[in-house]
């Protein structure tokens, strides 16, 4: 009888780690990154589409680090009041232990603009948006480099609660809940490059690059 009880104890230990195996899994840290604005024109102010998506077992994303060109433009802290609405999106995700694809959950996402801290302010940060994903909220904390250019370096929250796979699809919209542009294409046409950098908690790296065209903008004919 105590080898019977021994025998089921490890049957039954054995389905369980393979149940959890897809969270454990050592699968490579290769997530899908895309930004997407709706217009291309000079000078224009778009839409941003943002989507990021990660398969079961993958390891944990830890940090995201947005890089635009200078010549975009955000604007400024004291132009939006604190806790307006500048977009909204949906992030579905794996509930652990199991973190497969039929233990999801999806929640209403929002993004909305935050007040810096003084400390804040003394490091240079030019605006905060908050991204609000329902088990967790991302910050994104916009700077201005030396030579100009638009960085966010964004921890992610973890949960015990939250794993692989991960979809999330975002829109800032064209303007924030009181009527500020949030975004502006560069003014002169040509080409710029955006940068994505993902880490995982293991320190696994990924770089994405997307080239944008701004195109000239078109004139309109007077009647």
């Amino acid at each position: 009888m105590q080898k019977r009880g021994l025998l089921l104890a490890a049957v039954a230990a054995s389905v369980v780690a393979g149940l959890i195996a897809p969270a454990c899994a050592g699968a490579a840290f290769d997530p899908t990154i895309q930004i997407s604005l709706s217009t291309h024109q000079a000078g224009a102010n778009p839409r941003v589409d943002f989507r990021f998506v990660q398969d079961a077992g993958e390891e944990q994303i830890d940090e995201l680090t947005f890089r635009f060109p200078r010549q975009f433009r955000i604007p400024p802290d004291a132009s939006i009041a604190a806790g307006e609405n500048l977009g909204y999106g949906r992030f579905t995700t794996g509930v652990a232990p199991v973190c497969g694809a039929p233990f999801e959950a999806t929640f209403d996402a929002t993004l909305y603009e935050r007040d810096r801290t003084e400390e804040e302010i003394q490091n240079g940060v030019w605006a905060v948006w908050v991204a609000d994903l329902g088990p967790v909220e991302v910050e994104f904390p916009w700077t201005r480099l030396a030579s100009g250019n638009w960085r966010a370096i964004t921890d992610i929250p973890t949960s015990p609660l939250v794993c692989p796979p991960v979809t999330l699809t975002s829109t800032v919209n064209q303007t924030s809940e009181g009527g500020t542009v949030i975004l502006q294409n560069p003014r002169k046409p040509g080409t710029y490059t955006t940068r994505l950098i993902a880490r995982s908690v293991q320190g696994s790296q990924l770089e994405v690059r997307q080239t944008v065209k701004i195109k000239r903008r078109k004139k309109t004919r007077r009647p």
